[in-house]
């Protein structure tokens, strides 16, 4: 299995959802066990974002979100230590996981001109081998012919319990309260905003995380892709 069908050419498995779903931990999972390429969309908005944030520009500064956007040097790469993310070949994986970050990239990411600057940049994925893509809107936008199209949904609570341990296991300062009201927040303007709101795609198949493990769900995820290789 591993591998298989020519390193998956052309394949592309889309895993969207809010965030506290688990949709990060299985697709990296996912991509490593097929043996292929991976990429959080979100991570390419936190970029921005983080780029902003070191040259002072606020949430309202889109030419300047657009200029990074177009400049950015962007890579999500294995490595000894797991999937990783570089920005201009610097390891940026913890920086992007801020709250402060988190926060101005769902901002960000509500403007039709960098969505559609960092769109191209998506779909150069799985041309040249398999890709697992995860975030808000890879199976209504970004791919809307991929050939399986996954929406992870949880319960509110047990996804902000989720979102305040990823953030503590990463020495990320937080509280409960905070992570709360931040992620309400970013779930609003995600499935509100005009351009690619987050949304379940028609053709998806829902994947309610609350209950079940991380294993649990990456073994039906992995089950589903098998299957339609097998088949294909």
């Amino acid at each position: 299995m591993k591998g298989s069908v020519n390193g998956g050419a052309g394949i592309v498995v889309a895993i969207d959802g809010a965030a506290g779903t688990g949709k990060s931990s299985v697709a990296k999972k996912l991509a490593t066990s097929l043996r292929w390429d991976y990429l959080e969309t979100g991570a390419l908005y936190r970029g921005v974002a983080l780029l902003m944030d070191r040259e002072g520009k606020d949430s309202k500064d889109i030419d300047a979100a657009s200029s990074f956007a177009m400049e950015m040097e962007f890579e999500s790469r294995y490595t000894n230590l797991g999937w990783k993310n570089f920005i201009n070949g610097m390891d940026v994986t913890t920086l992007l996981r801020h709250e402060k970050i988190s926060e101005l990239a769902s901002f960000i990411s509500s403007d039709a001109k960098v969505r559609s600057i960092l769109l191209d940049y998506q779909r150069k994925y799985g041309k040249e081998k398999g890709v697992v893509l995860e975030g808000r809107d890879i199976g209504t936008v970004v791919f809307p012919d991929a050939l399986l199209k996954f929406y992870f949904d949880a319960d509110e609570e047990v996804r902000i319990k989720r979102r305040l341990k990823e953030l503590k296991e990463n020495n990320l300062g937080c509280n409960l309260e905070n992570v709360s009201i931040q992620l309400k927040k970013r779930d609003d303007r995600d499935r509100t905003r005009a351009d690619s709101p987050l949304k379940r795609s028609e053709n998806s198949i829902l994947v309610d995380t609350t209950e079940k493990s991380l294993e649990e769900v990456y073994e039906f995820v992995f089950n589903k892709v098998k299957k339609h290789l097998i088949s294909g």
